[in-house]
């Protein structure tokens, strides 16, 4: 892409802001085309970056954490988002570049239209050529004759001879005044050009570095890369749009007078004092532009990314840490069902069942009786349970007393069968 050069004279201010655009421009464009293809250093990172990132669920699903509906629905976003600004330059080009350089002249010419401001038309560039060119007349015209001032004759040597010279008397407002011209322009150039000029190039270097930076959304290491990157974004569009509308109220101050300063001046007039006050108000708006920048950053640090891209990876932590506690204790967390139980406590818990049934209640089995029935198991698994006797306790189902069936017969009657 060839851009046009810089002209001198009238033409200063607007072959520059041209020829900045453009740059600014094929900066943004072909930086962004060169990253995306493939085989290039950002399309590597992008295609290390990705498969780390299904590595790390497919680890996660192998430690036994099944990833919910919001965790599958969060990754695939984050995995559409990325390969479609990271690789397509036609959804990157209307999401991205046409938004931060095209969305902040759109709202200037809607809010400036509205105010009546001079430059928020299109007309911009123009209008800071004329002043400029009308603080350039100034300058080579000078300040005039100051009221009040006096002629004196002073002695001058001229080519060797000493010769009387009738000149005006100088005062230290009159050494002072064509300095402030001078001032009066160079500040309302750095503050005009340089403030659109800076805007520019920041955004389009931002713009270029893309690809880079989408590929950081997808670990929650450096996400922070990814929202810095929105927040610069989001900055120079707010900045470009505060100082658009800064420059048009400046203008609209200065282009009148101006104006009226240089036909003053066609006209023999003196316009003593102007200078310092031109000084003075391109000073101020000059602070104001830069103010304006960093008031624009500032509120761009209040971007925060969606809190559900955060709470995966902690919700992942918790639950790698719960799993590993769980299988070291043999037990699951309190407040969560067991997924699997000890053969030897399935065993205790029938036993437990089994003599409540029998002893239709009496004295319970103690924790001590349970542990007893479960240590065999705990040091043997394949010896066999051998219950504890507990005091107190009736005698196994099948193992009472076994039940008299002769009839009962008393001693009365044995002596009367003896005497027969």
């Amino acid at each position: 892409m060839t851009c046009p050069g810089i002209v001198e004279g009238d033409a200063f201010v607007v072959s520059m802001l041209g020829a900045a655009d453009c740059h600014a421009r094929a900066v943004a464009t072909l930086g962004y085309q060169v990253l995306a293809t493939p085989g290039s250093s950002a399309s590597l990172l992008l295609t290390g970056m990705l498969t780390l990132f299904v590595a790390i669920w497919g680890y996660r699903m192998l430690l036994g954490e099944t990833p919910g509906m919001r965790d599958g629905v969060v990754a695939l976003a984050k995995v559409g988002i990325v390969l479609a600004l990271a690789t397509s330059w036609a959804t990157y080009r209307p999401l991205a570049h046409d938004l931060v350089f095209g969305a902040p002249g759109e709202l200037v010419a809607e809010v400036g239209g509205a105010a009546g401001l001079p430059g928020t038309l299109g007309d911009r560039a123009v209008r800071i050529g004329y002043v400029d060119r009308g603080l350039a007349r100034l300058g080579e015209a000078g300040v005039g004759k100051r009221e009040g001032q006096q002629q004196v004759m002073r002695q001058r040597n001229i080519n060797g001879r000493n010769e009387l010279v009738v000149e005006n008397s100088q005062d230290p407002v009159g050494v002072i005044e064509p300095i402030a011209l001078a001032a009066s322009r160079i500040l309302f150039l750095i503050s005009t050009l340089g403030g659109i000029v800076m805007l520019r190039f920041a955004a389009a270097i931002l713009l270029a570095l893309g690809p880079i930076f989408v590929a950081f959304l997808l670990f929650d290491a450096t996400r922070g890369w990814f929202a810095g990157w929105l927040r610069g974004l989001m900055g120079t569009m707010i900045a470009s749009f505060g100082v658009a509308i800064l420059l048009g109220i400046e203008l609209a101050l200065l282009e009148p007078w101006v104006a009226s300063l240089v036909a003053r001046r066609a006209g023999e007039q003196t316009i003593a004092g102007a200078p310092v006050e031109l000084m003075a108000v391109t000073a101020i708006f000059a602070l104001a532009m830069f103010g304006t920048i960093l008031l624009a950053l500032k509120v761009a640090t209040g971007l925060r990314l969606p809190e559900t891209w955060r709470a995966a990876p902690e919700r992942f932590n918790r639950e790698v840490e719960r799993l590993f506690q769980g299988r070291g204790a043999g037990a699951a967390p309190a407040g969560e069902p067991a997924v699997e139980r000890s053969r030897a406590a399935a065993v205790a818990d029938a036993v437990i069942a089994t003599q409540r049934r029998e002893s239709g209640g009496a004295a319970p089995i103690t924790a001590a009786a349970v542990q007893g029935m479960a240590a065999p198991a705990r040091t043997n698994p394949g010896a066999r349970l051998v219950p504890r006797q507990v005091p107190n306790a009736p005698p196994p189902l099948g193992q009472r007393a076994a039940r008299r069936s002769r009839n009962r017969v008393t001693a009365s009657a044995g002596r009367r069968d003896q005497t027969k």
